[in-house]
């Protein structure tokens, strides 16, 4: 029903439940920045519907006369609308942080006492393989194949092509309402179809936990990421200029002026020289992408490679965050996503944040530096050891230097304070093998895993010639495991070959027969049942011929619900103070601790991470940005001094500690 009359309006509210579905239109989708919502279509637990327009637009409106009253509600009924919403137990929505935002800009303060429930996280549940879409019509068609999802959805996006309307709020009215109100009924379908296989596959305690977390996730985006506009400003201006020059010299190095951009200009000028590419596409035409710069070792190839780079490292990191007005980054953290459990994260993508610092000059780069630096920003080859090492140079803060991660500062007043599971997906790796000597080591918040397996495996010691290259071996194969590495692709990760990597693997089973015997259990189970379930009984459908992920998925998973559950207990303890959560990353969370209680929330931070979810212990390693992300160091959590390295490794006892 098209509500678009004080007294429909008034009677609408009459008819309110205590759950309610929410679903917001706006003129745009960028909701934190200048759109806005133009109506908000609900619908009560009765499955009866309701369009609130509040602005839609009268400049394109010839069938205006079609309509019965006026265009619009006065914007006065909104706050009336939202304390109606107030009262109800729980607000369904897809996609609900979408529509909690746009309200959130006209007023909207969502309490406690409501809960949330978000049917694009509750699909993940049910929607188990990856290139799975959950937008609300691919779920419809799944659920309810006889429901004609795509009809309701192509008429009015027939109509809007047709009215010539680009946005929402140029829509009719009458129209708008059929839509949205469409959405909303099939949202509240979808939530009691999408419940029912929850608690059938006993993936409800899950699911109560996914729930909780999507107001602490929300929380953090509203929060946002503080950020150091003028170190923006600058280094954009100086990687532009860079980026210039790079163009004209690898203009010059091909005696030819062309645009760097184009991969048909690249092979034109590349073979007057008598270069060719290392490796062809699909279509059999010569590549010039990252990976094909890296093999071919040719000198411009390393300048081409810096100059994707910095483009990308100012259209992606340095120019973006300027459009914020409140000097905040408010980036979008995804429940739904990965099907591991895992966060993803976009505008931007603060989980791929690069790492180290680079050389905007640097007259003397090999191709290997730029190798590195392409590995880092461009995402191209995994970089190798001592590629990282090339950029993961200690932050100096020079004007030849730029840093990504020295772009976030904390705001006045607070301290930025960083907490990092030490080795986790090891850790629970451990615990699903529950080898009785591994786990009573593991107690030791110290323990180093990837050196322990090299001291048992192969006898190496530290100080020894070959220690680090045994060292290197462990976490290769530690992390090969699980993460379904082949013998060929271990071989070229330590450089040895096929026959070789496998007996080092062979060698590690033998002294960890429970590993193998773990991993085995699990490809046996997918083969068997077709599926595995975690921990938190989160469950992954997986087919036969690809068992071998089941591990993977299992480590990940367990991991990333371990997060989650944390994250729920952090923001219950910091809710009536002044400290904030503002990222997760993986196995990191970030806090914003204000001054006035720094004597006591950094200790209780860490004890509360550090609440055993499972059997083994999973430790976290605490550390300070001084006073940026990059800029970071690890603190004592007690006094609040930063750590030795020896100190921070467990070899030396800290001063306050020893007392």
């Amino acid at each position: 029903m098209l509500v678009n009359t004080p007294e429909q309006f008034y009677e609408s509210l009459n008819k309110f439940t205590r759950t309610m579905v929410v679903d917001i239109e706006t003129d745009g989708l960028d909701v934190w920045q200048d759109n806005r919502l133009c109506g908000i279509g609900i619908c009560t637990q009765h499955e009866e519907t309701f369009y609130y327009p509040f602005r839609h637009d009268d400049a394109n409106y010839p069938l205006l006369s079609m309509l019965e009253g006026p265009l619009n509600l006065p914007l006065s009924l909104l706050p009336i609308l939202f304390d109606q919403l107030y009262q109800c137990d729980a607000i369904i929505g897809h996609n609900l942080k979408f529509d909690l935002t746009g309200m959130m800009q006209d007023g909207f303060v969502l309490p406690d006492s409501v809960k949330t429930i978000d049917t694009m996280v509750a699909s993940r549940l049910r929607f188990h393989d990856s290139y799975d879409p959950l937008d609300l019509e691919s779920v419809v068609e799944a659920l309810f194949p006889n429901e004609p999802a795509n009809r309701w959805k192509r008429e009015f996006k027939d109509y809007l092509k047709k009215s010539k309307s680009d946005t929402y709020d140029k829509a009719h009215p009458k129209i708008m309402a059929e839509y949205c109100e469409r959405d909303c009924l099939m949202t509240l379908r979808v939530w009691h179809k999408l419940y029912d296989y929850i608690c059938e596959t006993a993936q409800d305690t899950l699911w109560e936990q996914e729930a909780a977390l999507l107001r602490v996730v929300w929380n953090m985006e509203r929060e946002g990421l503080y950020f150091d506009r003028q170190y923006a400003l600058d280094k954009a201006a100086q990687l532009k200029s860079r980026i210039t020059e790079l163009g004209n010299e690898i203009c010059s190095d091909l005696g030819q002026t062309i645009n760097v951009g184009s991969t048909q200009q690249l092979t034109g000028a590349f073979n007057a020289l008598g270069i060719h590419s290392p490796k062809l596409t699909k279509a059999k035409k010569q590549s010039w992408d990252n990976d094909a710069l890296m093999k071919l070792g040719h000198p411009v190839g390393a300048k081409i490679l810096a100059y994707r780079s910095f483009i990308k490292m100012v259209g992606t990191y340095l120019e973006p965050p300027l459009k914020w007005n409140d000097d905040r980054m408010h980036p979008s953290f995804n429940q739904a996503r990965p099907i591991t459990g895992r966060f993803s994260c976009s505008n931007p993508n603060l989980q791929n944040l690069i790492n180290g610092s680079f050389l905007i000059r640097n007259d003397s780069v090999d191709h290997e530096a730029a190798q590195a630096l392409a590995d880092s920003v461009l995402g191209g080859a995994d970089a190798s050891d001592e590629f990282a090492g090339l950029i993961a140079q200690a932050y100096t803060g020079t004007d030849n230097e730029v840093s990504v991660k020295r772009l976030f500062v904390p705001p006045p007043g607070y301290s930025l304070f960083l907490y990092d599971f030490d080795q986790m997906e090891m850790r629970v790796f451990a615990d699903y093998i529950n080898d009785e000597h591994t786990n009573h080591l593991l107690e030791n918040e110290h323990f180093d895993f990837h050196k322990y397996v090299a001291t048992e495996v192969w006898g190496a010691r530290p100080g020894t010639p070959l220690w680090k290259f045994y060292r290197k071996l462990a976490k290769a194969i530690n992390f090969g495991l699980i993460f379904c590495v082949g013998d060929e692709k271990l071989g070229l990760k330590i450089n040895k070959t096929t026959d070789e990597a496998r007996q080092y693997k062979f060698d590690y089973f033998r002294m960890f027969p429970k590993a193998g015997a773990f991993i085995q259990e699990v490809i046996a189970t997918v083969k068997k049942r077709g599926y595995v379930f975690n921990r938190f009984n989160r469950k992954y459908y997986i087919d036969a011929d690809r068992a071998y992920v089941g591990v993977n998925y299992l480590i990940q998973g367990t991991s990333a619900d371990i997060v989650k559950n944390r994250m729920i207990a952090c923001s219950n303890y910091l809710k009536d103070l002044k400290s904030k959560m503002v990222v997760q990353v993986h196995d990191e969370l970030v806090f914003y601790v204000h001054d006035d209680e720094l004597s006591f929330v950094p200790k209780e931070l860490k004890r509360i991470i550090e609440e055993r979810q499972i059997k083994t212990f999973l430790p976290v390693k605490v550390e300070r940005g001084n006073p940026s992300w990059i800029e970071k160091a690890p603190v004592c959590v007690d006094c609040l001094a930063f750590l030795t390295k020896a100190e921070d490794e467990g070899d030396e006892a800290h001063a306050c500690q020893a007392k």
